[in-house]
């Protein structure tokens, strides 16, 4: 039998709300250039991991490629940081 432990709530407790990471994921996926449609983005210990598609110029052709980031706490907290996002 596997026990499940319960995650410590007050070390993975963001400082920024839940609204600002997720703007501030926005702008990491834009920057990422990501396509839109497609996108899996699962929470994991205050950050993200996503998995979606980029597009690739091949001579003439653009293709997508499956790609897949881990969005770390520190990433989400320096872009919120950059664009000045205070805590709401």
């Amino acid at each position: 039998m596997f026990r499940h432990r319960a995650p410590d709530l007050k070390a993975a407790t963001p400082r920024y709300s839940l609204t600002a990471r997720l703007l501030a994921l926005g702008e990491i996926l834009d920057n990422h250039k990501y396509v839109e449609n497609g996108l899996c983005i699962l929470a994991s210990d205050g950050g993200f991991i996503v998995t979606g598609f980029v597009p690739v110029a091949k001579g003439m052709d653009v293709t997508l490629l499956q790609q897949t980031h881990e969005i770390t706490p520190a990433m989400i907290a320096s872009a919120l940081e950059a664009y000045n996002q205070p805590d709401r």
